[in-house]
C-alpha cells in the first residue's frame, strides 16, 4: 500500500475538515474547472473544495500544489460580507496551524500559503478566500515503498471558540475567535440614529445605548412667507407633523390714492383701460415701482371743430394782430400743448418718436387724430417736373418699411408746414424741414380752370400755374399709430 500520496494529503485534510466545527465536515475534492458544478446553493456552509492543481516530481521529492477554496454563505443584503471574509481567512490560516501540530510526517508545506479573496461568479451570494498550497513528498524507489501507514493523529480535544453578535432581527453585525480556555469581554456599539424629513434630509443624529431607548423630538418648520419682491408678510413656527392654514389678505386698488376695489391675493390682475364709449385704449407705456404703477395714455383724439395751429409769427407790429395775440392750437409753431404718444411734446419727430430721421421722414403730430397722423418725406424731388410728373413721383416714393401709401400732399397739408414768420428766409426753413426751395406742387387744382394747379411760393404765399410747368415737390403719408409704433 503506497504511503505519503495524494491520498494521504487528501485524507489529512478530510481529518482536519471533520474535526473543525466551524466547517462542519463539509469538504469537496474535485479538478478546479468543475468547481461551478459543486458549489451550489443546496450545500451546507462553511465548505471546503480542494482542487489539484500541478505536480512539480524532483528526484527526491514530488511538490504538489493543491488549491484550497473556503465559502461562506452572505445575506441577500450583503452586510455580512466583511465578517463571513474574515471567517473563512482564519479557516484558511487554521489548515497551516493544523497540519504543523497534526499532520502527515514527512510531508511538509513548502511555504506559507497567501490567500486571495474573491466572490464566486456563478453564485453572487458567496464569499471566501482561496490559496495554493504546496506539499513535499519525499519519491521512493521499487524497493523503497513504504509498508507500513502511520493512522493520522486526532484532531485538537480543545478548539477555540466562535463568537457570533446578532441583532434582535437575526442580522450578523459581526464575528470573532475566542481562544479556548480564555475569557473576553464584548462590547456592544451603540445605534446612531438619523432623523430625516420627507425628502431624505437629514435634521439631527444622536446616538441610541446598545440596549437602551430614547426619545426623539422632531424640531418645528419656520415659515416664512414673502412677497415676489422679498417683502415680509408673516413668519409662522409650524409643530412638527402639522399642518397650519395661512390667509394671504385681498390686495387693495387705489387710483390715485383712493380706494376703489381689491383682487384676491395671488391672482393676475387684468387692467382694462375703455374710454367714455367703451373703446380699448392701448396704453404708451406701463411702469412698475413697488406698489406704485404708472400708466402713460395717449393724448385723447382732437374733437370736431378743433382749433386750427398756430402761425409761428411772434413779432407782433401793433396790438391785436397775429403776432400779439399768437392764437392757435398748441404751446407754439413747434411745441404741442400735450405729449404725443411718444411721451414728449415736440410737434415733429422721427418715425421712431427721436430727432436722427435716419429716413428723411418728419411726423407732424399736430395732425394726429389719436389713431393716425401725417408725415412728410423732407427730401426734394430731384429735378422740377411738371404736376403730373410730381403726382406719379410721389406715389412711387419707397422708404425703408413704408414701401407704399405716399402721395402729392393737398396745398392745406402744405400750408399746414409754413412757418409765417417773415424773418426766415424761406417759409419753410425750419429744422427739422430744411426746406429752402421757394415752389413746391401741391395736389390741389384750381376749379375755376382745371388746367391750373395750386402751388406754394416765398412767404407763404399762395399761387397757381399751368399744370405742364415745371416746380419741385415732397411727398406726405398717412401713418397708422398703434402705442408708440407706426404703419
Amino acid at each position: 500500500m503506497a504511503i505519503n500520496t495524494l491520498v494521504t494529503i487528501k485524507d489529512a485534510i478530510t481529518a482536519f475538515a471533520d474535526g473543525h466545527g466551524q466547517l462542519q465536515g463539509r469538504v469537496i475534492f474535485e479538478a478546479d474547472d468543475h468547481r461551478s458544478a459543486y458549489i451550489t446553493v443546496e450545500n451546507t456552509y462553511p465548505l471546503l473544495f480542494v482542487a489539484p492543481i500541478d505536480v512539480q516530481p524532483t528526484r527526491a521529492m514530488n511538490i504538489h500544489t493543491l488549491r484550497v477554496y473556503v465559502y461562506e454563505r452572505i445575506n441577500d443584503d450583503r452586510l455580512d460580507v466583511w465578517e463571513n471574509a474574515n471567517d473563512t481567512s482564519l479557516i484558511l490560516r487554521d489548515i497551516r496551524v493544523w497540519w504543523n501540530d497534526y499532520g502527515v510526517d514527512e510531508i511538509n508545506i513548502v511555504e506559507d500559503p497567501i490567500g486571495q479573496f474573491g466572490c464566486d461568479k456563478e453564485l453572487d451570494n458567496l464569499v471566501g478566500y482561496f490559496a495554493d498550497i504546496r506539499f513535499e513528498i519525499p519519491s521512493h524507489g521499487r524497493c523503497q515503498v513504504p509498508v507500513d501507514v502511520r493512522p493520522l493523529p486526532p484532531p485538537p480535544s480543545c478548539e477555540d471558540a466562535i463568537q457570533i453578535i446578532e441583532d434582535t432581527l437575526g442580522n450578523r453585525l459581526y464575528t470573532n475567535d475566542i481562544p479556548s480556555g480564555a475569557t473576553e469581554t464584548q462590547v456592544i456599539g451603540d445605534s446612531l440614529v438619523n432623523l430625516k424629513d420627507t425628502a431624505s434630509n437629514i435634521i439631527s443624529s444622536t446616538f441610541i445605548p446598545a440596549q437602551g431607548s430614547s426619545g426623539i423630538i422632531a424640531p418645528d418648520a419656520l415659515l416664512h412667507l414673502k412677497k415676489e419682491n422679498d417683502g415680509t408678510i408673516t413668519n409662522l413656527v409650524l409643530l412638527s407633523n402639522s399642518a397650519t392654514n395661512y390667509i394671504v389678505d385681498n390686495n387693495d386698488i387705489s387710483v390715485n390714492g383712493t380706494l376703489q376695489f381689491d383682487i384676491h391675493a395671488t391672482e393676475a390682475l387684468d387692467i382694462r383701460l375703455r374710454d367714455a364709449s367703451n373703446n380699448v385704449i392701448t396704453p404708451i407705456s406701463v411702469t412698475d415701482s413697488g406698489n406704485h404703477a404708472t400708466i402713460v395714455l395717449p393724448t385723447a383724439s382732437a374733437p370736431v371743430g378743433a382749433t386750427l395751429m398756430k402761425t409761428g409769427q411772434t413779432t407782433s407790429y401793433r396790438t391785436g394782430d397775429d403776432g400779439d395775440i399768437e392764437a392757435g392750437r398748441a404751446t407754439s409753431f413747434l411745441v404741442l400743448a400735450s405729449a404725443n404718444p411718444f411721451g414728449n411734446t415736440k410737434r415733429f419727430t422721427d418715425e421712431l418718436g427721436g430727432e436722427t430721421y435716419t429716413n428723411n421722414i418728419v411726423i407732424d403730430w399736430s395732425t394726429y387724430d389719436g389713431s393716425t397722423v401725417l408725415g412728410y418725406y423732407r427730401t426734394l424731388s430731384a429735378t422740377v417736373v411738371t404736376w403730373n410728373a410730381a403726382i406719379d413721383g410721389a406715389l412711387a416714393i419707397s422708404v425703408g418699411t413704408f414701401t407704399t401709401g405716399w402721395r402729392l400732399p393737398n396745398i392745406v397739408e402744405i400750408q399746414n408746414i409754413c412757418k409765417w414768420d417773415t424773418l426766415n428766409l424761406s417759409i419753410r426753413n425750419y429744422s427739422p424741414l430744411n426746406i429752402t426751395e421757394p415752389f413746391l406742387w401741391s395736389s390741389t387744382t384750381l376749379g375755376a380752370s382745371t388746367t391750373l394747379a395750386y402751388r406754394t411760393e416765398y412767404y407763404g404765399i399762395i399761387s397757381y400755374q399751368g399744370k405742364t410747368t415745371t416746380n419741385k415737390y415732397i411727398p406726405c403719408r398717412n401713418f397708422t399709430v398703434t402705442g408708440t409704433t407706426l404703419t
